[in-house]
């Protein structure tokens, strides 16, 4: 949950649902909170009830909070204007086959390089993103859309800069941009339905490892989960969905990405290639959750999975420390996330790959050091 005010704390009066707030949690110490005012709110809000047409994308690559923080800003657009068109879209066109569980997915338009109706989107809500970048083909392919139509940004991740923006809601502190997203429908008045819950559980689990990593937010983010619970959220689906469901695909290249693991220094590493893939029948996103497993084991200081594109490589990082800040390592690459999540791509081949490895293991062993004293 978020840093530096409660839930219900906005005196903003948006919605006529506005009795029926989120109840008010407890703000422990903030390392960067929330970055939005009175203003912020009434702009976004006013913008929402006025639209006629919203897009609201995912970033590329997507996990369950950005596709669930994608649908939750859609209830809460509808909340605002039960009148408005929604479009919320995979911008990448790659749906991970493990999250086909969450309420609304099949609604969701998946861009592959044809069309889609968007001429006449009047506003953009960008969640789970700092920068509209992300949302890479569909980006590109619509840059002259995204560089008039008004944009929300909703994100927790610590942003490359000031993108401009209608409004930001930026909060650093969260476990997930659906724990943010809680907040901002306390604020704006939106009530929890059942639906909005469960979205929003889902996007809270997927960031979190299902709670198991809450990086000092323990009391807030288990009262937001309350809270959510009390709402009526599917917790049993969601945990179901999130933990125990798997696809022939993913037992697969889990077996393969493990088997391949291997260590250099305190940095444990695996990659998905194209080869690893015809092997195991798997796609991609099968292997997403692996990175975790790695990061989890006894002795680890930083662990890596490189995925294997045409000319390039796409790293997902994670350590065990802040002193390893592999969200700063990222941006040196163009990329970003969390102090101890992360993720980048960078151009190159195998002494490309080779490198970025070697850089990082020297970064791991440094922050390690400088912890040790």
């Amino acid at each position: 949950m978020s840093h530096g005010e409660n839930v219900g704390a906005a005196t903003t009066q948006l919605s006529p649902h506005a009795a029926q707030r989120a109840p008010a949690l407890r703000s422990p110490s903030s390392r960067s909170g929330p970055t939005w005012n009175e203003a912020d709110l009434r702009r976004a809000w006013e913008a929402m009830a006025g639209a006629t047409h919203v897009l609201i994308p995912t970033h590329v690559n997507t996990d369950g909070d950005g596709i669930s923080s994608a649908l939750a800003m859609a209830e809460i657009a509808r909340a605002a204007n039960p009148a408005v068109r929604v479009t919320t879209c995979i911008p990448d066109g790659k749906m991970p086959p493990t999250l086909d569980f969450i309420p609304g997915v099949e609604t969701m338009a998946r861009y592959t390089g044809v069309p889609l109706p968007l001429d006449d989107v009047d506003l953009i809500i960008a969640p789970d993103v700092p920068e509209v970048r992300r949302f890479g083909p569909l980006y590109e392919a619509y840059k002259d859309l995204f560089a008039r139509v008004p944009t929300i940004i909703v994100d927790h991740h610590v942003p490359r800069g000031e993108e401009p923006a209608l409004a930001r809601f930026i909060d650093t502190s969260v476990i997930a941009a659906d724990s943010l997203i809680v907040r901002l429908c306390g604020q704006w008045g939106v009530p929890l339905t059942p639906r909005l819950a469960t979205l929003l559980l889902t996007g809270m689990s997927s960031d979190s490892s299902s709670f198991m990593r809450v990086e000092g937010n323990g009391a807030p983010t288990f009262e937001t989960l309350a809270a959510l619970c009390d709402a009526g959220a599917d917790y049993a689906g969601v945990m179901d969905g999130l933990r125990r469901r798997k696809t022939p695909g993913s037992v697969a290249i889990w077996g393969a990405l493990l088997g391949r693991a291997a260590w250099i220094e305190h940095v444990l590493w695996t990659e998905v290639t194209p080869a690893v893939l015809m092997e195991t029948g798997a796609d991609e996103s099968d292997g997403e959750g692996v990175i975790n497993w790695l990061v989890g084991t006894r002795g680890v200081g930083a662990a890596a999975i490189f995925y294997q594109g045409q000319g390039s490589w796409r790293a997902s990082l994670r350590s065990t420390t802040p002193a390893v800040d592999v969200a700063a390592f990222a941006r040196q690459y163009g990329g970003g996330g969390h102090v101890m999540a992360s993720g980048c791509t960078f151009a190159g081949d195998l002494p490309e790959r080779d490198a970025f490895l070697a850089a990082l293991v020297a970064y791991t062993e440094a922050g390690l050091a400088r912890m040790s004293g």
